[in-house]
């Protein structure tokens, strides 16, 4: 399992019921908006979804090599060159 899973599970804790923004750069760039969000870890896969809609992100955490802090939230750095940021 990836190394620093509590401190992403501790920050995406701290999101639990509220709304943020996901912004995805590198070769696919995409940003939306989660309201109410709720979040699955099972196997290394994290799964981000909205209460209310039917919108979600999943991420193998097997691909992350490294995630920054950011000042409302954490962006994580994926082996296939993208960037992805939560943020409240």
């Amino acid at each position: 399992m990836y190394k620093d899973l509590k401190k992403i599970t501790n920050i995406l804790d701290s999101f639990e019921n509220k709304d943020i923004t996901i912004t995805q750069r590198g070769f696919i760039e995409t940003n939306f908006y989660i309201k109410n969000i709720t979040y699955d870890i099972k196997m290394d896969i994290l799964k981000i979804k909205d209460k209310e809609k039917k919108i979600y992100i999943i991420i193998n955490l097997n691909q992350v090599y490294r995630f920054e802090l950011l000042s409302n939230g954490i962006s994580l750095y994926l082996d296939n060159d993208t960037q992805i940021d939560i943020s409240i």
